[in-house]
C-alpha cells in the first residue's frame, strides 16, 4: 500500500487518490485474516468486484415499490441466483486452496475460515459468513481513514504535530503494532475521528443474507 501511494504521488506531483489504494490494502488484509494466506492481486480484485456486484444487485430499486414492474423484479431474482452460484464457486476454490496449504504446512494459523470449518456449517453458510466478515470490515475502516486524513489536511498544525510525534517514537521505519501503545497522540487522532465521523456499516451483511435465500 505504501508503494502504491508513493508511485501515485510521483506520477501526479504529490496528489494521491486515497480511497482506492487504502480500500485495496484493507481488503487484502481482511482476505488474509479470513483465509490465512496472501492472495494474488488479480484474486483480490476478483473477490472485491464480486462483493460490490452483490451490494448493487440487492440494493433497493424503484421497481421494488411499483407492482406493475414485476418483470424487472423477476429478472433481478434470476441475476441473484446466477451471482450466488458464482460466489459459491469462487469461494469454494479458495476453501480448497486453504485445505491444500494447510496440508503442506504453509497456512497461517488462526484464520476466520479455520474456525468456521470446525463448526457444523454448510458450504453456503461458510460462504455467507466469510462475505459478511470482509464486507463489514472493509468500507467502515476505509471511511474512518479517509476522514482522519481529511481532518489532518484541514488542520496542518495537528498534522505536523502527529508527524513529529510518530518520527520521535518510531523514527524512519514503518510503524508496527508494538509501537501503538507508545503513540498516545496517534490514538487520540483516531478516537477523535471516530467521535466526529462514526462509520456505519454498508449493506453487505443484509445483502448477503438476502442473496443467500436464493
Amino acid at each position: 500500500m505504501i508503494s502504491r501511494i508513493r508511485a501515485e504521488a510521483e506520477r501526479n506531483q504529490g496528489v494521491v487518490s486515497v480511497y482506492p489504494i487504502i480500500r485495496f490494502g484493507m481488503f487484502e488484509l481482511l482476505l488474509f485474516m479470513c483465509f490465512g494466506y496472501h492472495m494474488k492481486e488479480e484474486e483480490v480484485f476478483e473477490i472485491s468486484e464480486l462483493l460490490d456486484a452483490i451490494v448493487k444487485l440487492t440494493a433497493m430499486q424503484l421497481f421494488d415499490f411499483l407492482p406493475f414492474m414485476k418483470l424487472l423484479r423477476r429478472n433481478r431474482e434470476v441475476s441473484k441466483r446466477e451471482l450466488r452460484a458464482k460466489q459459491v464457486d469462487l469461494f469454494s476454490s479458495h476453501f480448497q486452496k486453504h485445505k491444500e496449504l494447510k496440508e503442506m504446512g504453509q497456512l497461517t494459523r488462526g484464520s476466520y475460515l479455520e474456525t468456521l470449518l470446525h463448526k457444523d456449517l454448510s458450504t453456503h453458510d461458510v460462504v455467507t459468513l466469510c462475505t459478511e466478515f470482509m464486507g463489514g470490515g472493509t468500507d467502515t475502516t476505509v471511511t474512518t481513514l479517509e476522514w482522519a486524513m481529511a481532518h489532518l489536511v484541514r488542520n496542518p498544525l495537528i498534522q505536523s504535530k502527529l508527524y513529529c510525534h510518530i518520527r520521535d517514537v518510531v523514527g524512519d521505519r514503518p510503524v508496527e503494532e508494538v509501537d501503538l501503545e507508545h503513540l498516545p497522540y496517534l490514538q487520540a487522532v483516531v478516537k477523535e475521528t471516530l467521535r466526529l465521523n462514526p462509520p456505519g456499516p454498508r449493506a453487505h451483511s443484509a445483502a448477503t443474507r438476502r442473496l443467500c435465500t436464493y
